[in-house]
């Protein structure tokens, strides 16, 4: 259970990280 505990917050990390990329280049092409 813990291991997927783990799992779950890396990806979850994975995935804001990922939007926030795109939202920086979203403002990067506005610019």
């Amino acid at each position: 259970m813990n291991y997927i505990k783990k799992m779950y917050k890396i990806l979850r990390k994975d995935e804001n990280n990922y939007v926030n990329i795109e939202k920086n280049s979203i403002k990067s092409s506005q610019l």
